[in-house]
């Protein structure tokens, strides 16, 4: 395909992001899109079949941009440095993104909810990073053994428990008005006590 073939769909994406967050998945149509770009609606088609594959093209490439940026994170740092940087990534995921955007807490959930439906070989990726970052701790005899996937799904599930326990209590409207950092803080601070479990020096 051409540079102004790619450029399009580029523009497209950007104000389908844009549209979605604003109005949320189910509202918001391919006429949305087409205006907000410019064009008509027949002419989106031409570049994407449907609103579903213009949404799966947006989610699987955030999903790379942040797979991508985890991994260059973690590089050269011991699995206990790897482990806190995974969990402060983590909690950010999506988040920090949308509330750019000013998206509502229902679309936020709404979009959260088509996630793990309908990725779960994308999040699987995910957490096959924080899996192999166990397994390589008790590799190099920093970590006690454990079961890493048990622990992993543990952790995972801490941190979207920690996240839409923020939201629903806060009863925020807008992701605009939640503070993401305490949350962290407070991830954080129980994985400095599940690493001080986990390393052998503290174990002796």
């Amino acid at each position: 395909m051409s540079d102004a073939f790619d450029e399009k769909k580029e523009l497209i994406k950007q104000s389908a992001i844009k549209t979605l967050s604003r109005y949320g998945i189910h509202k918001t149509t391919m006429e949305d899109i087409a205006a907000n770009v410019g064009i008509k609606k027949n002419s989106l088609y031409y570049y994407y079949e449907s609103k579903e594959a213009l949404i799966h093209e947006i989610i699987e490439e955030e999903f790379e941009r942040f797979h991508n940026n985890l991994r260059k994170k973690l590089e050269n740092k011991t699995p206990s440095e790897k482990l806190r940087e995974y969990v402060r990534l983590s909690m950010g995921f999506g988040f920090d993104r949308m509330k750019q955007l000013l998206t509502s807490v229902s679309t936020y959930f709404e979009i959260l909810r088509m996630v793990e439906g309908n990725f779960y070989e994308l999040i699987e990726e995910i957490d096959c990073v924080l899996i192999s970052i166990l397994r390589e701790g008790i590799s190099l005899g920093h970590f006690i053994e454990h079961d890493v996937k048990k622990l992993a799904r543990a952790i995972n599930q801490m941190i979207k428990s920690m996240e839409s326990r923020l939201i629903i209590f806060n009863e925020a409207d807008f992701l605009t008005d939640l503070d993401m950092k305490k949350n962290t803080d407070s991830a954080l601070l129980i994985i400095e006590l599940l690493i001080t479990g986990l390393e052998k020096n503290n174990n002796k």
